[in-house]
């Protein structure tokens, strides 16, 4: 006799869908990556041809802006943590070059715009001789010339420099009675930029003390404590300043109060 067999639900087959992805799924994603790098790499491009204040900024914060696009879109986590380390290495430099740019605005030996040399002073290679070991550069010895620097079209100051053969700016001659040393270091107000020979601080010792103080200029515009750290240490002063080891010696250094940066290598040079 026939009798309908039952099976229990549990023990039916059951059909198992299995939907593999669709390669054309991941088309849309791929194009949109391909089209934020070519766009940041255009965009790159464009900054630095045409943005001049912290361009590197800039680009390391159009390229912070794909990492983290990068970031959201990537699947496999070792693909995110690339991403975000590359984004935490922009951000770094971007930070720092945003941070050198702001501080290079605070910088007194950078000329505003509109303020330039003329005359001599702005031929090339001409008053300024560079490279030269220890120092950086120096004035180029045995010139005299006339210095101009101006201000859209007014003049600040229109005056000369004589540089000695011995590469120092002149001071006034020392008599027969010489009684001590005056050793000027420093920069631009040591040097004295803007003025004549005369009208010096060197100059002016060796003046006022009617010639019995020998004077030696050592500075220069830009000098710092290490050129003259440079030229004591390695005889220089003692060369070109002739003054007897039996006279007493005063060493006077001018600076600007951001040399001190300078000198702990805070600021760049």
């Amino acid at each position: 006799m026939w009798r309908p067999s039952c099976t229990r639900l549990s023990e039916a087959p059951t059909a198992q869908l299995v939907v593999q992805p669709s390669q054309k799924a991941k088309l849309p994603t791929a194009w949109a990556v391909t089209f934020v790098l070519v766009l940041a790499v255009l965009e790159s491009a464009m900054i630095w041809w045409r943005i001049t204040a912290a361009p590197l900024a800039w680009i390391c914060l159009v390229w912070l802006l794909v990492a983290v696009v990068l970031v959201a879109k990537s699947k496999r986590p070792a693909g995110r943590l690339l991403w975000l380390n590359l984004g935490a290495v922009l951000l770094a430099v971007g930070g720092v070059e945003g941070a050198l740019y702001v501080n290079k605005h605070n910088n007194p030996y950078i000329m505003p715009p509109g303020v330039r040399f003329v005359g001599d002073m702005a031929r090339p290679n001409y008053f300024i001789e560079m490279p030269v070991t220890g120092l950086g550069y120096r004035p180029r010895p045995g010139l005299h010339i006339q210095a101009t620097k101006m201000q859209h079209n007014a003049a600040l100051y229109s005056v000369h420099y004589t540089v000695a053969p011995d590469g120092l700016r002149i001071s006034p001659r020392s008599s027969a009675d010489v009684r001590a040393c005056v050793f000027m270091f420093g920069d631009s107000v040591a040097w004295g930029e803007g003025v004549e020979d005369e009208q010096t601080a060197a100059w002016q010792i060796g003046l006022n003390t009617q010639g019995r103080v020998k004077v030696s200029n050592f500075a220069f515009t830009g000098y710092s404590a290490h050129q003259m750290l440079w030229q004591a240490s390695t005889g220089m002063v003692a060369a070109r300043s002739g003054c007897s080891a039996s006279l007493p010696v005063l060493a006077i250094y001018q600076t600007l109060p951001n040399n001190v940066a300078r000198v702990a290598g805070l600021r760049g040079w």
